[in-house]
């Protein structure tokens, strides 16, 4: 089974492996609260962007959390649905509209993607500690916690047994002392001066115990509390599965576990955190990462004090990077959404800039939870220029915002910028180089089954094979690993080939004997004679692959018969499987120029590569054809407008006072202006409506933009979003149409109309089915579909977008409404229940004509007419009722 994606870090000859992997969220084990103020923004943004950003990080043998409270107790709240409690103000009104009718969309969460180490032996993790900064009258405090705890002054701030803490304003030091069993109940003693201090008016702010004195000696506050020691057994100790209660486990900020390396901008999608086999879900992570490339950052990189910042990206974000990367970041003081649109534009000029100067922008993020931004530079020559370049461009956009630099200052001046290291490659299958990989060692293994046999069979020179017998498979792997990275340490390559070597040690030894053998050289590079012997191996490599290639004639056919079997395997990089991937490539190429017989030798190769694969994304498939069209047909019309050949994400955007992002959250808060105040929509019309809105707009617009002006981000006016909304809305659900700004009594009559219309469809259905005409089915349906309307809405329900739909939903309103908004009944319990016996008996006997009507359409008739009369003339009587009840 796979054991996780490895993070090697040699540290002063020290290697230390962290792992990411999934584990389930129930076996993990929490020892800290979670601030309230922060822990309500991560379910938010998690609920919103359905990605957690970031792993956390767990003992691998406890499960015990070192870093990540916050997300693992947002996963934990979002999958009980207990999140929604989060967002009720003093009224118990939702300040998140989405909590509002949520059906606990989050349920299936079973996993929770983790960077795990050996926590006891680990030299890649230290645990150290928050020291609080205080702002307020020590004087002050000192009397007030001399009521409840001992206080003695002290000549440094070194704290004894009984100690919880120690204030020093940096002359004076007072120790705060009580009678405690262990350092879980001082530390609920600190949580209540915190409280006392912000009772009466002071401020605490968090700060690492190596930076907090310097902070004291700047003033940034008054005094400092220093804290109680934890040892890594009391983490442990004092953990818990499960969300924790007060008191249970250490408080907020308790903790500080410095790790040297942290994963960063991951986004693994929720769905790939669901239900399923263990070992899968390993599967589906390993795919999910092995489309990754990843950087890592040198200096500090937004709050994170790590020597090692590893940087996750799509191949499409991060380019090539040349000589002398660096990495730019500040903060902005406002909302993802406020700002995306005016970002990508001064991204936009930044690597017009940068070309210009002969460096090129690699990278660029917005980080949506942070509101920080993120570009990485190649070509560096002179740092303090580009800085200075890049900050005057911000300064032209961003006029009215004080951004926040990350980097700390350089004499007394803000830095933006700072260096950085290169990235490891990604090592998708589909990719050349691991195509190429594969191949090799399958050869390597025929050569060392057949010696001399295999070598008379494709006319190899004996001393050709003698030499590759000498080496095993992991060898020229590790050759190879050197001849695509260049020059690597020996962490880079162990990662590289972590899938088919997962053991650092034994990568680790065999380079040192392929030094021993003067394959590689001292500095960790390929020698003259390991790149013979390397050389010699693809030479055999590509000889067998032709020959193959040409025995193998009927190969396409085999492939198009084993279709089925192989697009099983084929998922999404969200998790999803995709099971008309490959056919669908099929019926894109034909689209093109290429013909029959091209698109038979593109599926050809595709099967080829797929016979060692058991799992692959779409987007790697799609990658391979791609670069395979362009390699052996470069004047191809490749087909853009199908999904699997498109990369870039279309954005689209809204140009009122200000540009703001569009998102299918923005058109369900603005899809109230089209709800009268007596009507209720539920969570899922608003989904499926919003949806409909937002595809319509990016059918509409996308296209066209593209086409005309070669954008991809896309701008449209606030009034013709409007408009196209409000096309959608009222195309979908007619009604609305006609009671929109209407007043009650208009309303009552509009309902009497369709209800009129409805009893007279029912009659005519009637006198059809006597004559025993198959025809009275529509007339049934029309029926029923202008009273379903009228009752939705009698109801106080805007009624679903179908009437098979709304006969459901009516069925099941009726159960739970309590009262009626335009029917007046002297008994409307007797009126509701019968609406539901009728809606669900009109939804059976459309189920059974369903599944008989092709076949057996006279049964229908015969069989079923008595059932179908009784049940119509039910429908007029309660459609009578319903008209007189408005009147």
């Amino acid at each position: 089974m796979y054991r996780g994606y490895p993070l090697c870090l040699d540290e002063d000859g020290t290697v230390s492996v962290l792992r990411l992997k999934l584990e389930p969220l129930n076996e993990i084990r929490l020892h800290e609260e979670v601030l309230p103020d922060a822990f309500r923004k991560l379910c938010r943004a998690i609920c919103e962007e359905r990605v957690l950003q970031d792993p956390i990080f767990i003992d691998e043998d406890s499960k015990v959390i070192l870093d990540g409270m916050h997300r693992a107790a947002a996963l934990l709240k979002l999958k009980s649905g207990e999140c929604k409690e989060l967002f009720k103000n003093e009224e118990n009104e939702y300040t998140y509209p989405e909590c509002k009718d949520c059906p606990g969309k989050f349920k299936n969460l079973e996993y929770i993607l983790c960077c795990s180490l050996d926590y006891v032996n680990s030299k890649a993790v230290t645990l150290r500690k928050w020291y609080r900064g205080v702002t307020y009258c020590l004087d002050d405090l000192l009397k007030i916690a001399g009521q409840m705890y001992d206080i003695q002054e002290n000549i440094d701030d070194s704290l004894q047994d009984s100690d919880f803490a120690v204030l020093t304003d940096g002359k004076r030091f007072f120790s705060l002392s009580g009678e405690f069993i262990n350092v879980l109940e001082k530390y609920m003693a600190l949580r209540n001066i915190e409280q006392t201090i912000r009772e009466k008016g002071g401020t605490i702010t968090y700060c690492a115990d190596e930076e907090a004195y310097n902070l004291l000696k700047r003033n940034e506050f008054s005094f400092l509390m220093v804290t109680p020691t934890i040892n890594r057994e009391d983490v442990q100790i004092f953990s818990k599965k499960g969300f924790p209660c007060k008191g249970e486990v250490f408080p907020p900020k308790s903790t500080r576990h410095c790790l040297l390396a942290r994963p960063l901008k991951i986004n693994i999608p929720l769905r790939l955190l669901e239900k399923g086999e263990y070992a899968f879900k390993q599967e589906q992570l390993k795919v999910f990462l092995r489309r990754k490339r990843k950087l890592t950052v040198t200096g500090r990189l937004e709050q994170y004090l790590e020597k090692h910042k590893i940087l996750f990206g799509e191949p499409g974000e991060l380019k090539e990077l040349g000589e002398n990367p660096y990495l730019w970041a500040c903060e902005f003081p406002l909302e993802f959404y406020e700002i995306k649109f005016d970002v990508d534009e001064f991204i936009d000029d930044v690597a017009t800039v940068l070309i210009q100067n002969n460096m090129e922008l690699a990278y660029s993020a917005l980080i949506r939870e942070t509101n920080r931004l993120i570009l990485i530079i190649s070509d560096v020559n002179d740092s303090i220029k580009t800085e200075n370049s890049i900050k005057s461009l911000m300064d032209t956009h961003f006029p009215k915002y004080a951004l926040k630099n990350l980097f700390g200052k350089r004499e007394n001046t803000p830095v933006w910028l700072i260096p950085m290291e290169d990235y490891t490659p990604s090592r998708a299958y589909f990719e050349r180089n691991e195509r190429l990989m594969r191949k090799l060692v399958r050869t390597h293994r025929a050569i060392k089954g057949g010696k001399g046999t295999f070598g008379n069979t494709i006319q190899i020179k004996k001393e050709d094979i003698d030499v590759l017998s000498q080496y095993s498979s992991e060898d020229l792997l590790i050759l190879f690993a050197f001849h695509v990275l260049g020059k690597a340490s020996k962490c880079k390559v162990f990662e590289y080939l972590h899938e088919d070597m997962d053991n650092h040690e034994e990568v680790f030894s065999r380079i040192d004997a392929l030094k021993n053998d003067e394959l590689l050289s001292g500095d960790e590079h390929l020698t003259e004679r390991g790149e013979k012997i390397l050389n010699n191996a693809l030479s055999i490599t590509a000889e067998l692959d032709t020959l193959f290639e040409w025995l193998s004639t009927d190969r396409f056919s085999e492939f198009l018969r084993e279709i089925d079997a192989n697009v099983a395997h084929v998922i999404k990089p969200d998790g999803r499987r995709d099971e008309f991937h490959i056919g669908s490539i099929m019926e894109s190429l034909v689209f093109t120029d290429i013909g029959w017989k091209k698109v038979s030798d593109v599926l050809d190769r595709v099967a080829e590569d797929f016979d060692s694969v058991d799992i692959a994304t779409s987007d790697e498939l799609t990658s391979f054809v791609q670069d395979y069209l362009k390699e052996e047909y470069p004047l191809t019309n490749i087909p853009f407008r199908y999904d699997y050949f498109i990369n870039s994400r279309d954005y689209i955007f809204l140009k009122d006072e200000k540009v703001v992002s569009l998102s299918r959250q923005y058109i369900e808060e603005d899809l109230n202006r089209f709800l009268p105040p007596f009507l209720e929509m539920t969570a899922r019309q608003k989904s499926l409506l919003s949806n409909m809105v937002y595809e319509g707009i990016r059918l509409l617009t996308i296209p066209l933009v593209k086409e005309l002006y070669e954008r991809e981000r896309i701008v449209i006016k606030r009034e013709f979003f409007s408009q196209v909304e409000e096309f959608f809305v009222f195309q979908a659900l007619p009604v609305l149409k006609k009671v929109y700004n209407k007043n009650e009594g208009e309303i009552t009559a509009i309902l009497q109309e369709m209800l009129d219309e409805a009893l007279t469809h029912v009659e005519l259905s009637l006198e059809l089915l006597e004559r025993k005409d198959i025809t009275f089915l529509e007339y049934y349906i029309a029926a029923m579909d202008k009273a379903t309307e009228a009752m939705s809405v009698g109801l106080g329900r805007v009624p679903f977008f179908d009437v098979f739909g709304r006969l459901t939903q009516l069925a099941q309103d009726a159960k739970h409404t309590e009262e009626m908004k335009f029917f007046s009944l002297e008994d409307h319990e007797k009126f509701l229940r019968r609406l539901n016996i009728l809606f669900r008996r009109s939804v059976a006997l459309l189920d059974q004509w369903r599944s008989l009507y092709k076949k057996y359409h006279k049964r229908v008739m015969d069989e079923y007419g008595e059932s179908w009369s009784i049940h119509l003339v039910d429908v007029k009587a309660l459609i009578e009722q319903s008209a007189r009840a408005l009147e």
